[in-house]
Formats: C-alpha cells, structure tokens, sequence
C-alpha cells in the first residue's frame, strides 16, 4: 500500500496533506516514515502544502514535526494565496507564528502571483483583528507598506484592511509604524483606506485618518469596482454620520 503514499485522488489532496490538517500526529509520522513526499503541491481546488494546511489547526506540535522532517516553510502559497505564515496570521496562532519565523520564513519580500488573491501576513492579520499578530511582525521588520502583487496588479495594504474590518487600534499601530495613509487602492476590487473605512461604517477611523490628512477626493480603480471617492462610498452605504465627516 505504500507505493501509493503519494498519490491524489483526481487532483486532490495526499494523504500527508490531509493528516495534516487533521492534526494526526502519529498519521503523519508513520507517513513520512514511509516516505511521503513532504512537499507535494497544493491541490487543484482549495488545496494547501502539509504546513500551510497544518496551520489552521493549532498544533505546534504536528508544525514541529514538519519543520524536522523538511517542510519548505516558504513554499509557494496554496490556492488560497497564502503561505504557512500567511496563514498563522489569518488564525490569529501567535505561537506558531513565532515558531515559522524562527525558522526563516519571508516577511519583506511581496511575491508576484499570477492571481488576484495574494495577500501579506501583514494585510492578513489587519484586516482579521489581530493585533498580536500585527505587532510581531512589526517588531521583526515587516514594512507596514508592504503589498503583494497579482496579475500584475497591486495588492490590499495592511491598512485598508484595517480601515475596512474597522480595527482602529491596528489603524493607530500602522500609522505609527509609517502606513501611507494615501496609499494607492489595490488594482482589483480595491479601495483607500479612507474609502474602506467610510463605506464600512467606520466613523472612528474616517476621523482618524482625515486627522492624519487621508485624501478625500481619491478614486477607485475601474477594475470591477465604480469609481467612488470616500464619499461616494458613505453615501451609498447610507451613512450620514460619515459624510458628515467630509
């Protein structure tokens, strides 16, 4: 049965990729001793490597096994856009986190994919509210302006993400760290912050950053999205207490 340890079933997922999510450590052990390609390719469809689907789970342990056993911690990122880092930022895991950046994974370098979907650790956990996370990388170097590239297309900043998912302490972090506040929207579907913080309710953050001279009169890019200032945004959104603001 081991010829078959690493075989996918119609493009899917290997056995040590589903293991690993699973967080079966004595599954994967036997696993890898028999050989399982450690770094096979994410799957076709919403797949991710053994680590980065090891990740969402907690388990340090089964991520410590891996990282023995030879997993490529900066792996090119799964389907999702994301890679093993990415994802402890997503979960919001600061312990495995420490864990990968003490191993040497990448936190300055923006990959250029040929997708949409790429996102930085830094943007990952803006936007979902973790502010442990934003601080650690911050402490290890991790530009505060730093964006990914998809299709040659300029990713969501770390600050937009905030604006919009309307964590003010992240905001008031970034902006320490030197986030241009008038950064260039992301080339897809993207916004300023100002223009995510005002068309999500945000009033906190709409004072905030006008406080810190946010251009108010700043476009959307065309792409899949209409061309809304800040304004434009709170108004369609309905609120008056935003515009208000401008």
């Amino acid at each position: 049965m081991w010829a078959y340890r690493n075989d996918r079933y119609n493009g899917g997922w290997t056995a040590l990729q589903a293991a690993t999510e699973a967080g079966y450590l004595d599954v994967v052990n036997r696993l890898l001793e028999a050989g399982a390609d450690i770094n096979a390719e994410p799957s076709r469809y919403n797949g991710k490597t053994a680590l980065q689907a090891v990740v969402s789970t907690g388990r340090l342990d089964v991520v410590k096994t891996l990282l023995a056993a030879g997993a490529d911690i900066n792996a090119r990122p799964s389907k999702e856009g994301l890679t093993a880092l990415e994802f402890a930022a997503e979960y919001g895991d600061l312990n495995i986190l420490k864990i990968l950046l003490e191993a040497g994974a990448h936190v300055g370098e923006p990959r250029d994919l040929d997708e949409h979907k790429a996102r930085t650790a830094l943007e990952v956990a803006s936007g979902a509210g973790h502010l442990v996370i934003v601080d650690r990388l911050l402490e290890v170097g991790m530009s505060a302006n730093l964006r990914k590239w998809g299709t040659n297309r300029a990713g969501r900043t770390a600050l937009s993400a905030a604006s919009e998912g309307g964590h003010l302490d992240i905001v008031d972090g970034l902006l320490g760290a030197d986030a241009d506040v008038n950064a260039g929207p992301a080339g897809f579907k993207g916004r300023t912050a100002l223009q995510a913080a005002g068309g999500g309710g945000n009033l906190d953050i709409v004072n905030r950053l006008l406080g810190v001279s946010a251009e108010v009169n700043a476009e959307a890019p065309s792409l899949f999205v209409s061309r809304r200032t800040a304004l434009q945004a709170a108004a369609d959104a309905g609120n008056l207490d935003i515009v208000n603001c401008f």
